[in-house]
């Protein structure tokens, strides 16, 4: 049986970043949860750990960093991997935050975010980012 295509987080409060960013996932190979909030992402968590967290920096209650400290604090070492896609890319407090894989940038593009995720979760066979992942180079 061929592996399972990894699972990758949205977690952002604006649900047309949500809507972009699953579609240009799904269209890369990759099953894809979703949430609009902190709780809502730990709740999905808890029903399978992704293989990638990609998460709004601000967002209403608690930002991203909340996330990104309670999957540390719950997981460890086994958390996943763990980055922002935030119009904030330059606030100072992301470059103290520990854990951060990357920052993407809004607005993001397509071969943004299937160049990052290709690094971490395995696609599914026959999909475009499986296809990528096969072609020889010279």
């Amino acid at each position: 049986m061929p592996p399972r295509a990894g699972l990758v987080l949205v977690v952002d409060d604006d649900a047309s970043i949500r809507l972009v960013a699953t579609r240009i996932l799904q269209y890369g190979g990759y099953r894809v949860g979703s949430a609009s909030s902190v709780s809502e992402a730990l709740d999905v968590c808890h029903g399978e750990l992704p293989d990638l967290v990609l998460c709004d920096f601000n967002m209403p209650g608690a930002d991203g960093s909340v996330l990104l400290r309670e999957l540390r604090a719950r997981h460890g070492v086994d958390a996943p991997p763990f980055a922002f896609v935030t119009a904030h890319h330059g606030d100072a407090r992301l470059a103290t935050l520990d854990g951060v894989a990357a920052i993407i940038p809004k607005p993001f593009t397509m071969e943004q975010i299937l160049g990052l995720v290709a690094k971490f979760v395995i696609p599914r066979p026959g999909s475009i980012a499986a296809m990528r992942l096969t072609v020889p180079t010279k």
